[in-house]
């Protein structure tokens, strides 16, 4: 007992000083030498009681004393067995970046002694002025700061990005420039290339900075998408060599995801409850920090080449024109505008409405209203990290201190954001996670390879008039509502068309202005039922799911102006409609508008059994749980990607796993007995068959009942967690819900930007809970 109170008022009182040496702007050597000790001390103590801390403490400023010593000594990891190994990362190839050498008195923050000149600001996400620790950490000692941005080749690719995206992008960075040219007498540079190459002219001539010698540092927001995690180790790796520091902060999460993985156990949370639990031991996140009043810019020099060497980008440029001809024929400009200050007034507006955002409910939100939209349509922002995810935290939370009454996670706007947490650190842990084969966590399908059906499917010409308003507003805007991306999800994978769940989410990539590659990765596999989710046989109604929300049709109206006189009783099925109604409408079946590609009511009841054949040829494959740990990942991914089933891990480490898999389990199929209760009323949102408990190929009414949705259903648990989130919400980015009251299928966050929802003991992930081996059994308990 003694020893536990000496031990808290130590680790106290060290915080405490750890605070006022990271806020001071010097760090004499001897400062950073009982800054050593100090982590020392720290790292020693469990894990655990870092949650008693709470509000109180900075994790932000946690995040810059990791750095050094701390990052160092995380390269070796006890696990379970208690056995000393080394630190393997978790994506395959992943390396763990070390930002500021290898010295173990690195502090991670650049000393008076060091008085570095120059530092680049690498902007690529993370384009805003506010909540930057970035950008805090490039003013450090320096007398300039040239703040860059690279315009990669691949983002001027019509196949990879959409006009609506891009520009979007463009709006983002004129807006950041006006910001540093107005408030602090600066500019945006905008460079042209593949990063490895500018970087190897900068570092190489100081002189085309306008410098006489090579900058000292350069500093960015940390990005754990695969293609930045090797882009970026490129460059930590070239400045190495020239002597130059690097530094990679977090900041477009609200934690950072290596603290969260070491509070994991490098095991990541599939389950929403699972994950909350995690949250809860870590505490709240730091609070956002302000714009700095000062911006070292650039010398005079190099300020007045700007405008005509490294002008902001336009869709004006030829070169933009030429790739983007076909799509600018019919361009116009969507609701949104891209930059920091339109997100930030969005925001405003939003946490103006005080009452709004305390009872906000995601699956309350309509998928058919777009002027306005139901939800706060932050989520742009968020992907380019124009508004920051912890100002949007800090600002409902103030809001829901004041509402004892709010609505609570997963449901909430707080709720939500969590779920963006999650999705971000699985796809961090999780390798080959945009994948299906060499992917450890997701269902091995046999999609089918069609591209007739996706050519149709993306260009809007299914035949079905819901499907085909949402793909053509996701053309025109860039956005479309959660529930909506649910359905066309559902629509091009286990529901109708059987293509592959990784063919939606590129065409989603490429038009989506919220694209983020985790977030809709995670959503697909969902949606699709590859992971995260399993109840296949809960489909989404091409014709029913519409109507529910819209019996008029103004929404399929709207976008599909084929349809504008076509009378309500056949606005969702055109086909139907007598020819002499067709010819009035001004829109005949096959001649203006296209027949169904596909016969739902049949073609739904094959997929069904297609899926089932699918889940029983992996029988003994976890899919969910929470695993994923480092060390088992690449045997699983060898074992997955050839059909066989997953290597177990050791045993030591593989017991707690299971244990937490067989708790979360039980929590969730005791859950959906009250939660999936059947409505009497109207169409059914979605059809269901297979070998359900209402009986095969039977069409069940929506399950919705006394406001259950399956974002409810899936939380996993976790009571802790949801205590804690009724202190402390958050909110997404990303479009997801379940449609309350309404009755849905199953519902994550969105398809471009949930997680939650373990296998239940209702459909084939019972049959494997059933045949798992006694050794397995006896392992779990």
């Amino acid at each position: 007992m003694v020893l536990s109170v000496a031990a808290i008022t130590i680790a106290r009182g060290g915080l405490l000083c750890l605070v006022l040496l990271l806020r001071s702007r010097s760090l004499a050597l001897s400062a950073a030498s009982s800054s050593f000790r100090l982590s020392h001390c720290f790292s020693s103590l469990p894990s655990a009681p870092l949650s008693f801390i709470g509000e109180r403490f900075d994790w932000g400023l946690y995040s810059f004393w990791r750095q050094g010593n701390l990052l160092t000594r995380l390269k070796t990891k006890k696990h379970h067995s208690g056995n000393t190994a080394e630190f393997k990362p978790p994506h395959s190839g992943r390396v763990r970046l070390s930002q500021t050498g290898d010295s173990e008195n690195d502090s991670g923050i650049s000393e008076m002694s060091s008085a570095p000149s120059a530092s680049i600001l690498w902007f690529r996400k993370g384009l805003r002025l506010h909540d930057n620790y970035a950008l805090l950490e490039a003013c450090k000692e320096v007398k300039h700061v040239f703040p860059i941005f690279i315009l990669d080749p691949w983002f001027i690719e019509p196949s990879n990005v959409g006009i609506v995206r891009y520009n979007f992008l463009l709006e983002c960075l004129a807006d950041l420039d006006s910001s540093l040219r107005a408030r602090h007498n600066s500019r945006l540079i905008v460079l042209r290339g593949q990063p490895s190459k500018v970087f190897e002219k900068i570092l190489s001539d100081p002189s085309f900075l306008c410098l006489d010698k090579p900058v000292s540092k350069i500093c960015f927001e940390k990005d754990t998408e695969p293609y930045a995690l090797k882009r970026d180790k490129q460059i930590i790796e070239m400045a190495k060599a020239k002597g130059v520091q690097c530094h990679d902060l977090h900041g477009h999460t609200l934690f950072d995801l290596d603290l969260l993985m070491d509070h994991c156990n490098y095991n990541v949370p599939m389950q929403y409850g699972s994950f909350n639990q995690l949250i809860e031991k870590v505490g709240l996140p730091a609070k956002p920090l302000e714009e700095p009043k000062e911006i070292p810019p650039p010398p005079p020099s190099f300020l007045s080449r700007v405008e005509n060497e490294f002008p902001l980008p336009s869709l004006e440029d030829e070169d933009i024109k030429k790739k983007y001809e076909e799509e600018l024929k019919d361009y116009k400009h969507p609701a949104l505008t891209g930059g920091e200050a339109h997100g930030l007034e969005i925001l405003e507006k939003v946490t103006k409405q005080e009452n709004w955002v305390a009872q906000f409910e995601k699956p309350q939100t309509s998928p058919v209203a777009f002027k306005p939209a139901s939800t706060t349509k932050l989520s742009a922002y968020m992907k380019f990290g124009a508004v920051s995810s912890r100002r949007f935290f800090h600002a409902v939370r103030a809001i829901n201190l004041k509402k004892p009454g709010h609505s609570k996670p997963p449901g909430s706007l707080l709720g939500q954001l969590l779920f963006r947490e999650q999705f971000y650190l699985v796809s961090y842990g999780v390798p080959n996670f945009d994948k299906m084969k060499g992917n450890p966590k997701c269902k091995q399908i046999d999609w089918d390879d069609n591209p007739e059906f996706l050519s149709a499917w993306a260009e809007a010409r299914t035949g079905y008039p819901w499907i085909d308003a949402i793909m053509t507003q996701l053309r025109k805007e860039g956005w479309i509502h959660h529930l909506a991306r649910h359905s066309v999800a559902c629509f091009l994978t286990r529901g109708d068309l059987y293509c592959s769940w990784e063919d939606g989410a590129k065409i989603f990539d490429r038009y989506l202005i919220d694209a983020d590659w985790a977030l809709n990765n995670a959503n697909w596999q969902w949606l699709s039922a590859s992971c995260f989710f399993y109840q296949f046989f809960r489909v989404y109604s091409p014709v029913a799911f519409g109507k529910k929300y819209d019996k008029e049709g103004k929404y399929v109206r709207h976008f599909l102006t084929v349809l504008k006189n076509m009378p309500t009783e056949f606005i969702y099925e055109p086909w139907k409609a007598p020819k002499a109604v067709q010819e009035r409408a001004g829109c005949v079946v096959g001649r203006d508008y296209p027949k169904p590609i596909v016969d739902h009511d049949v073609i739904h009841k094959k997929n069904l059994d297609r899926m089932k054949a699918a889940y029983d040829r992996q029988k003994g494959i976890s899919s969910g749980g929470g695993g994923g740990g480092a060390a088992a990942a690449p045997a699983a991914a060898a074992g997955v990607s050839k059909g066989v089933k997953r290597a177990s891990p050791p045993a030591a480490a593989a017991a707690p796993a299971a244990k937490g898999r067989k708790q979360r389990e039980k929590e969730e199929s005791e859950s959906e007995e009250s939660e999936y209760e059947e409505e009497e009323d109207g169409d059914s949102d979605y059809e269901r068959g297979g070998k359900g408990k209402k009986g095969k190929g039977k069409k069940q009414k929506s399950p919705a009942k006394k406001g259950s949705t399956p974002e409810k259903r899936n939380t996993g648990g976790g009571g802790n967690a949801k205590k804690t989130m009724q202190k402390e919400e958050t909110t997404s980015s990303s479009a997801r819900g379940g449609a309350k009251k309404k009755g849905i299928a199953p519902a994550p966050p969105s398809s471009s930007s949930k997680a939650s929802g373990a296998s239940s003991k209702k459909g084939p992930a019972a049959a494997e809970e059933k045949k798992k081996s006694p050794a397995a059994k006896a392992k779990a308990k």
